[in-house]
C-alpha cells in the first residue's frame, strides 16, 4: 500500500463527494419532512455571490459554468449552446444510479437539488429551468 494517493484517486473520490453529499442532505430531508426547497435556496443564496465575475456573462457562459459544476460531481456534458440571451447545458450521467439506491431516492427528488441554480441566476439577473428528458438533464438561463 502506497503512502500517497495518485491525483486520479483523489479526482475520482471528490467527484464521489461532490455527488453523495448533497444526496445525502436531499435524503434527510425527506425522510424528516423538511423542505429540501428551502435548503437549496439557502445554498444557492449563500453561493450565488461568489458568480459575481459572470455578472456582464452571456447566458451562454453561465450555463457552462453551471455544467462544470455538475460535471464535477460526475455528470457527462453532452453539448453546450447558446448566445447573448439563452444559454443551455445538456448532460448525462448525473446523479449515478447506485447512489440513489443506496440512499432511496427517487430521481425526481435528486434533481430538485438543481434549483440550487436558481438564486445564482436571480443574481445575474437571468431566469434559470432544469428539466430532464429521458436521460438527459438540461439546465437553461435566459435574459
Amino acid at each position: 500500500m502506497a503512502d500517497t494517493f495518485m491525483p486520479e484517486e483523489l479526482q475520482r473520490q471528490a467527484q464521489v463527494n461532490a455527488a453523495i453529499i448533497p444526496l445525502t442532505t436531499i435524503a434527510y430531508f425527506r425522510e424528516r419532512g423538511l423542505s429540501v426547497a428551502d435548503w437549496t435556496t439557502f445554498v444557492g443564496e449563500r453561493f450565488a455571490p461568489s458568480w459575481s465575475e459572470l455578472q456582464r456573462a452571456t447566458p451562454h457562459v453561465v450555463a457552462r459554468a453551471a455544467a462544470r459544476n455538475v460535471v464535477s460531481a460526475g455528470a457527462r456534458l453532452v453539448r453546450p449552446t447558446g448566445d447573448a440571451d439563452r444559454g443551455e447545458a445538456v448532460l448525462a450521467e448525473w446523479p449515478d444510479p447506485q447512489f440513489l439506491t443506496l440512499l432511496g431516492l427517487p430521481l425526481a427528488d435528486a434533481d430538485a437539488f438543481l434549483a440550487v441554480f436558481a438564486p445564482t441566476a436571480a443574481y445575474l439577473h437571468l431566469r434559470f429551468a432544469a428539466r430532464r428528458e429521458g436521460e438527459q438533464l438540461h439546465l437553461t438561463f435566459t435574459r
